[in-house]
Parts: C-alpha cells; structure tokens; sequence
C-alpha cells in the first residue's frame, strides 16, 4: 500500500472498514477489530495514525515489532473470538452460560446456514460490537412451504419445524439453546407439531425427528 492510498483511507473518520490506531502499543485491540472485519466484509487497521487528527505520525518497526505482529495475526482463522473482560467471560464458562470459548460465532453463523440466511454482519468498534441478522422474505417463507393452509403454524413453530428439517437428531434442549427458547416451551411446540403430523421420531427415546410435510 502506497502513502497516497493510506491518505486516501484516513480521509474521512472510521468506518467498519477503516480503524486507525496510533502504535502497536494497541496491536491487541487492532486484531480484535481486525478478526471482526474477517468475519464480515474485510477492512483494514492501520497503525502510525492519530485517530482524533488522522495525522500520519508512523512507527519505528523493529524486526521485534514484525515478529510481534505476525505472532498475532497467525493466531487469527475465520470466526475467532476473544473475551474482552476474561473475569466476567470466566464467571460465565464456570456457571454453564458459556460452553467454549472461541465457538459463539462459529456456532451462529452455522445456525444462520441451516436456517437459510446470509451470515450475520459484524461490526465492532473500541467500545462495543454490533451484529445484525438478515431475516427471511415472507416470499421464501411461502416458496419454503412454511405455512400451511388451515393450521397455520406460529413463529415459534415454524422456527423449531425448520430447524429440525436442517438437523433432525436435535433434541429439546439442543433446540432450547439453539432458538433461545425454555426447554419446556419447545417440548410442548414439538408435542403440538406431533399432533398435527408434521414431526415424528424415528427409534427410542434418543431416535431422529423426520419431517413428514
């Protein structure tokens, strides 16, 4: 990248695509920015820049400073996550709201897969981070054959019907976790799809749910 282009980026405030940051004294924070822009549509994080004057003010680079940097960046792979405050992230893991560390974004985007939607945009910035969903069209709701006719299905129905036609060994509290739903909530939209016909399961207690319409 050439001076002309980095004055290019610089020239208005910071973006999702552009963060500037004034050292690798931040180098932590730049990758974190720097694995959501990985995440999305791509950017970049320029060090050498006085974020508030967008002066260019640069850095002396050390083969130590190289090495630093590519010490971080090889930690990086698509849908990496990092604790911001390792104390609350620990009390989390250790009362079961947290089941791995590393694995709440893999884990969304692939559940965004199953259900047929674009994959999430992500959006951080040094104080917060922004996800946005995309939503099915009541036309490709329709075109998917989600409603149907005379017993018309409810929201939470259709979420729990279509999510076990993607994965049919589910289980109640898989799906619980999975649609944010109590288990007892999903056990009884499961007895109420049962009843209508559109799910059964296949073998014992811990068989697969078919999808029958």
């Amino acid at each position: 990248m050439t001076l002309d282009e980095i004055k290019e980026l610089i020239k208005t405030d910071e973006t999702r695509f552009v963060e500037m940051k004034k050292t690798t004294g931040e180098l932590k924070d730049g990758m974190h920015s720097l694995c959501a822009m990985l995440n999305s549509d791509g950017g970049y994080v320029i060090f050498g820049i006085a974020p508030g004057s967008k002066k260019i003010i640069g850095q002396m680079v050390t083969d130590n400073t190289r090495k630093e940097i590519g010490r971080e960046i090889r930690k990086l792979e698509p849908y990496v996550t990092y604790p911001r405050n390792k104390s609350i992230a620990q009390v989390l893991y250790l009362t079961a709201y947290l089941e791995r560390w590393g694995t709440g974004v893999e884990r969304i985007v692939q559940i965004c897969k199953e259900y047929g939607v674009p994959e999430p945009e992500w959006t951080a910035t040094t104080h917060d981070v922004t996800v946005t969903f995309w939503r099915k069209s009541k036309e490709t709701e329709s075109l998917n054959g989600e409603n149907f006719g005379e017993n018309k299905l409810t929201e939470r129905q259709q979420l729990i019907y279509n999510t076990l036609k993607t994965n049919g060994e589910n289980t109640a509290k898989s799906l619980a976790r999975i649609l944010g739903m109590s288990q007892r909530t999903v056990e009884r939209e499961i007895s109420i799809l049962r009843n209508q016909g559109y799910i059964d399961k296949e073998g014992t207690k811990s068989g697969v749910w078919k999808v029958l319409k």
